[in-house]
């Protein structure tokens, strides 16, 4: 995981846990079934959350948000 740029993206660090694990494991070749039962839900969610947290990973590029508080509001 280390080597996947993704991995070490420090927008990652500003999502909340759920979307930057799943995220991470997504990157590093994880399944859905393999990310629902790390973070605990529904494999049949597993594309929504990946999809939300696609998306508030976007808005904080597109903001040059880099630091301060998580991103839980966006």
């Amino acid at each position: 995981m280390s080597t996947d740029p993704k991995s070490s993206d420090p927008l990652l660090a500003r999502l909340p846990t759920a979307y930057a694990v799943a995220l991470r494991l997504r990157a590093a070749g994880g399944s859905d079934e393999a990310i629902a039962g790390a973070l605990g839900i529904d494999v049949n969610v597993v594309a929504t959350l990946l999809e939300v947290a696609e998306r508030k990973r976007e808005v904080l590029r597109d903001t040059g948000a880099t630091g301060g508080r998580p991103a839980s509001s966006v």
